[in-house]
């Protein structure tokens, strides 16, 4: 919120619940031919710890990697300019 602007509700629930949501808007997608917002794959990829290091981009390639709040900046930045939400 600091960063763009925006105050968003975050809620928290069961993943079950998630998973019901998810099937129930995949199959509705299916019936009229959307696309769903949210699937149960993309329920299930945040069971698993996703955590990476950066260390090998860094001694490899030279990579520096952004202060958080800065790279969360320009990347809303970028959504901003390149699409329309």
């Amino acid at each position: 919120a600091r960063v763009s602007g925006k105050r968003y509700r975050l809620y928290r629930m069961p993943r079950w619940i998630m998973m019901l949501a998810a099937e129930l808007m995949q199959g509705t997608a299916l019936l009229i031919g959307q696309a769903p917002r949210i699937t149960p794959s993309f329920i299930r990829r945040y069971q698993h710890n996703w955590a990476v290091s950066t260390e090998k981009a860094q001694n490899e390639l030279g990579y520096q990697p952004l202060e958080f709040e800065e790279g969360l900046k320009k990347t809303i930045e970028w959504i901003m300019e390149s699409h329309t939400l």
